[in-house]
């Protein structure tokens, strides 16, 4: 019998069927596509137990898992995940476990058998990035022309599970991550700016997200720096006209547009408040072990408010899971950066930015499947996957 029949690999180890990672790869791809296309967060979490929770623990609980090298990444990834489980025993609950053993298994899942190769594909990307502008253009256009909203005024809810205003543009802007990279490479200059129009329209004007459009402003510095330092005098020159030109139009836009001025009205939102209610709790319980998963505090702002979760991922996780919980999220991350940047690889960029616009809006990382998912949990596994599976 052949090596493949056997399912080995050319050195003898042991591989999958191919039939698995084609499968998990579409199956991961279907439930990047429920967000967009199922109406209900219900709809989208049974999508993902029946197409990938289910199947992977099944070739599991098989033991047909592929070896894998044991590395500092895959170290401290473990360690993390222990640390959770650890800390729940402390202060959790049953539902915690549960959210805490299907977004471990999630990650497996892509880490061990998705094809990373199949997603690192500009076509992709650039299915993903205009899927999410046409689908909250779609959306503004229809409820302006049935009066469900007048123009002007904020898109609070979307029709399907991608739903709230502030999620959806940071994935918006996680997946212009994405592609700028090969519109900068081929000067592709007209998709580049039908990118930054389709953005501005639907973050600012939709959407009004102010943490969607710092983290668009961030890529365009990023991409004005490159420009400046690597390109020809021609690119230098178009780069400093087009900041030039933003500068101008965001002026004219602060002097004369209700949205802008709506904007600016708004302020921090009484985010400063409420992490400093945050932080406060958090020293009460213990700084090192944090509050615990189950933990549910009555934070209220501005006159009586009441707030969920912190709007910061990061002091969503030092909050929950203590200093230590945090250091090893943080350094984790930092970690998977660097493998990113390594591997020239588009995802480190999304997850880049994606985790410096959750530092204003991030909300709990270990739920059901949630828009948070789709900005941590995706791309971080993809790029473990490619430091498994070069």
């Amino acid at each position: 019998m052949g090596a493949a029949t056997l399912g080995l690999d050319m050195d003898g180890s042991h591989k999958l069927p191919s039939r698995a990672p084609r499968y998990f790869t579409f199956a991961l791809l279907g439930f990047l596509a429920s967000f967009l296309l199922l109406p209900s967060s219900k709809a989208v979490n049974n999508f993902f137990y029946a197409f990938l929770a289910l199947p992977g623990l099944l070739l599991i609980i098989s033991a047909r898992v592929p070896r894998f090298r044991v590395t500092l990444l895959v170290g401290l990834w473990t360690l993390f995940f222990s640390w959770l489980a650890l800390r729940a025993v402390w202060g959790g609950d049953g539902d915690f476990f549960k959210y805490l053993f299907f977004n471990a298994l999630f990650c497996l899942i892509i880490w061990l058998w998705v094809d990373w190769r199949r997603l690192d594909d500009v076509a992709l990307f650039q299915v993903f990035f205009w899927a999410l502008i046409f689908y909250v253009t779609g959306t503004a256009l229809l409820y302006w022309w049935t009066g469900q909203v007048e123009v002007g005024v904020r898109v609070l809810a979307l029709p399907s599970r991608l739903q709230g205003p502030i999620l959806t543009s940071i994935l918006i802007v996680s997946c212009f991550a994405l592609v700028l990279p090969e519109y900068l490479r081929k000067r592709n200059w007209w998709a580049l700016l039908a990118a930054v129009v389709g953005i501005i329209f639907c973050v600012g004007f939709v959407l009004q997200s102010r943490s969607g459009l710092v983290g668009l402003v961030a890529l365009l510095a990023f991409a004005c720096g490159k420009l400046v330092c690597e390109g020809s005098w021609q690119s230098r020159a178009g780069a400093i006209a087009a900041v030039v030109l933003l500068g101008w139009i965001g002026s004219l836009s602060l002097q004369h547009s209700e949205v802008a001025v709506q904007l600016i009205a708004r302020a921090d939102s009484g985010r400063f408040e409420l992490w400093g209610q945050y932080f406060q709790l958090w020293r009460e319980c213990g700084v090192m072990l944090g509050c615990g998963p189950s933990f549910s505090p009555d934070i209220r702002i501005q006159n009586g408010l009441a707030i969920q979760h912190p709007h910061n991922i990061f002091l969503a996780m030092g909050f929950r899971y203590g200093l230590l919980g945090l250091l090893l999220f943080a350094v984790t991350m930092l970690l998977t950066l660097q493998k990113a940047r390594e591997q020239r690889s588009a995802w480190g960029g999304y997850l880049l930015i994606a985790l410096a616009m959750l530092n204003f809006d991030g909300r709990e990382l270990i739920n059901s499947p949630h828009e948070v998912w789709l900005l941590v949990w995706v791309p971080a596994m993809l790029i473990a996957a490619r430091e498994q599976r070069p």
